[in-house]
């Protein structure tokens, strides 16, 4: 996922959709590496996203944790 102008406007909305569908089509075909590289540039575009999207954030974050095979917080 890349776009010629890094400073293109708006460039923020089309992007972490985009970003956060690759990591699911990587994830659902098993490729645990590029599912979690997809999520992660959605989360750190995303590091200081409005308190509406953190749910969004949090749900990526999850599936991060759960690929990398770190322990669910209670």
């Amino acid at each position: 996922v890349t776009l010629p102008d890094p400073n293109t406007p708006m460039r923020q909305w089309p992007t972490p959709p985009a970003l956060r569908r690759l990591g699911e089509l990587y994830e659902a075909k098993g490729n645990k590496t590029k599912a979690v590289e997809y999520y992660s540039r959605l989360l750190d575009l995303w590091r200081d996203a409005d308190a509406e999207l953190q749910p969004r954030v949090a749900k990526v974050k999850r599936r991060v944790a759960e690929l990398v095979g770190e322990p669910k917080a209670k």
